[in-house]
This record gives structure tokens, sequence and C-alpha cells, in this order.
């Protein structure tokens, strides 16, 4: 791990720092999640120069962005881990998919963790077809929710799916969401009520790909579903709620066929009713990642972009007023070639830790990309 950037106020204040991690091969971070001691632990892939498959890797980063433990997870096929979140006793699930076990051509994977890195229980889980988590959540019962596809539902193509477990990793209830089209749940979330959020997209043969919101009780009923038809592309990424049950929803959106992408911010109130959302226009392709509750009243939201930095694609952070979209600040990161965000976490005392991949700078042809910034998201 090799640090590119790294510096501190004379109180200690304002520690921030960037850091590539990676080898010769293609390595990427996929996704990224605070502890309570203020390490993190980032998860992503990495795969040897020698055109091997992908291995999941997990990595635990102290404060300072030392690397505390290093965990690589993977069979003779290819393992990726996407999603994470933290565990009640300081330990993290990760989640993705395998090809390398399990009963079809990619199954559901969730390895559990403790804080040391030493796996507590494994789960691998799907049909005869294509099955992926692809994020996580903790819930306050000690449990944990997953979202991603499954294309094991017979009759249908690829169904949103949602996956209930305990604490010891027994499946409590799972669900799928879809038709005969391309459907998907992209993030998860748990409302402080216990109810679960999801995002995602689904696909409609008369309007396209939809942008989709469910909100559904504990046991796994839907409560509500919120479907947005704006353009020829709409899709969720990433989802939150604030304080006061505000939904904050973000993802992609094509205004036409052939024209550039923009990042999408919706709201909704909390029985699913919209209330504003924006589109984030940075002058060429853009792609939502990841959004946050920040302080006072903020958002912060995750994005790539062609248009706002240096080279061919840069991770594009922003602040906005979470009552109405305003933006409070905007920054850019990367270099002459691209560089992608993927994930985003916000400590306890308000600072941001984004996890993506980069061409720009480390040791391969893609290597992991941290960046640990301040509350405004400065380095």
């Amino acid at each position: 791990m090799a640090i590119a950037v790294h510096s501190c106020d004379p109180l200690g204040e304002r520690c921030t720092w960037q850091r590539t991690h990676g080898g010769a091969g293609i390595d990427k971070a996929f996704a990224v999640a605070t502890l309570d001691d203020g390490s993190v632990v980032a998860v992503g892939t990495t795969r040897r120069p020698d055109g091997g498959r992908d291995d999941a890797l997990v990595l635990r980063i102290d404060a300072d962005g030392n690397a505390v433990w290093r965990r690589v997870f993977g069979g003779s096929d290819t393992d990726q881990a996407l999603g994470a979140t933290p565990a009640a006793d300081g330990g993290v699930l990760v989640v993705g998919h395998t090809r390398s076990e399990g009963a079809g051509q990619s199954d559901l994977w969730a390895e559990r963790l403790d804080a040391a890195g030493n796996t507590l229980w494994r789960l691998v889980d799907g049909g005869p077809g294509n099955d992926r988590a692809e994020a996580v959540a903790a819930t306050a019962d000690g449990g944990f929710v997953i979202a991603g596809f499954t294309t094991s539902v017979p009759g249908h193509g690829r169904d949103a799916w949602v996956v209930r477990l305990d604490d010891t990793g027994t499946i409590v209830w799972q669900r799928s969401f879809g038709g005969t089209g391309t459907d998907g749940a992209a993030a998860v979330a748990e409302t402080v009520n216990g109810d679960i959020l999801l995002t995602g997209h689904r696909f409609d043969a008369a309007t396209g790909f939809d942008l989709w919101v469910a909100r559904l009780d504990r046991t796994g009923r839907t409560v509500w579903e919120h479907c947005a038809d704006r353009t020829v592309l709409d899709a969720g990424t990433a989802i939150v709620e604030l304080a006061g049950g505000t939904i904050a929803v973000l993802g992609a959106t094509q205004p036409g066929p052939g024209l550039a992408l923009d990042a999408l911010v919706v709201t909704l109130d909390g029985d699913g009713t919209p209330r504003w959302q924006r589109t984030l226009d940075g002058g060429g392709d853009d792609m939502g990642y990841a959004i946050a509750e920040a302080g006072g009243g903020g958002l912060v939201v995750l994005a790539a972009t062609n248009g706002r930095g240096a080279g061919s694609s840069d991770v594009w952070l922003m602040g906005l007023d979470a009552g109405d979209g305003g933006l409070r600040w905007e920054r850019t990161y990367g270099g002459a070639f691209w560089d992608r965000p993927a994930g985003l976490a916000v400590g306890a005392d308000g600072r941001l830790m984004v996890a993506g991949y980069t061409t720009s700078a480390g040791a391969g042809y893609e290597d992991w990309l941290l960046l640990r910034l301040d509350a405004d998201g400065r380095l």
C-alpha cells in the first residue's frame, strides 16, 4: 500500500489521506464501512496479472490509513466482494457472489468476520441460475438484510432479490420482485422503525428501465413500491433514510436515446410520496454511486464524472442541502486516466471515506483508491 497524500492540521483535528492498494494485476474496491473505533473495512477484488480469476479481498485500515489485516477469499473461479456493513461486535459482514462453489452459475456469498478478520460463519445461497448479493445493511436486532438479484426464479428473467438473515447467518425470509424482464436491487437500508428500504430498477416493455423503490416491513411484507419513469433509462443505486423519515435515493438517468447519463437524486416521504428531485449534470456521462446523510441537514453524494475533472473519469463528490437539493460544495479527485468511485461511508466524526479504483496511480493496471476526507470533502 502506497501513500499518495497524508496531511493533518497542527491539532490533529483534520487528518486526511489518499492511498492506493494493489499489485501488478487488476484490483478494485467496491464498498467501504466505518467501524466504531474510527477504522474502516473496504472490500473488493484482486486479480493476478497472469489472467487469473478475481478473488474477493477484504482490508481493514486504521484511522491513519495503515493496514490492520488483509483477507482474500476465493477458489478456482470468480469470487467478488461487493458490499460490507459493520456488525454489533465490531466485526463486519461482507457480501458478494461466488462462482467457485454453490448450486448455480453464480451464488450469493456472505462472510461474517470478527474484528480480527476471523470467519465466524459463511453463507452460500442460490439456485441454478445467476444469483448475486450487491449490498448489505445491518439490522437493529443484530441480523442483516442483503439485496441483489436472482435469475433462478422459474419463468422470470432477472429479479430483484432480498434476503434477511439472523445473527447466526440463518435465512429468516427471502423475496424476489420482477417479471420476465431485467430487474434488480442495488442498495438496501433499514429505517428507524425496522422497515427495509430497497432501490434498483424495474424493466417495463413500454417504458424501459425505471427507477424502483420499495419499502418492506420487518417480515418482508410490501408496504409500498414506487417507480419513477422519467426517461428512457432510470435506475436507483443507493438509498438512505434521513432524520425525520425522509428517504433519499441516488441513481442515474438518461434524458434520451444516445444522450449522456446524469446522476439523479430523488427524495420521498416515508409513505413513498415524492418530494423533490435533482439532476446532477457534470457535462458528460455521470453516474451516482453512493449517498449518505451529513451533519447540518446535508447529504453527501458520490458520483463518477467524465466532464468535471482531469481525466477520462473522475471521482465527483458533492454536498447537497437535504431540504431542497441545493449544492453546498463539490470536489473532484483523479489524475490523467480514469478514477472510479464505488463506496462511501461517513464516520462518527463526520469525516468521509471513499473507496473505488484508479488507473492514474498505483502499482498495477487498476488499483484500489482509498480517500479519507474531512466533512466537506477536502483532502
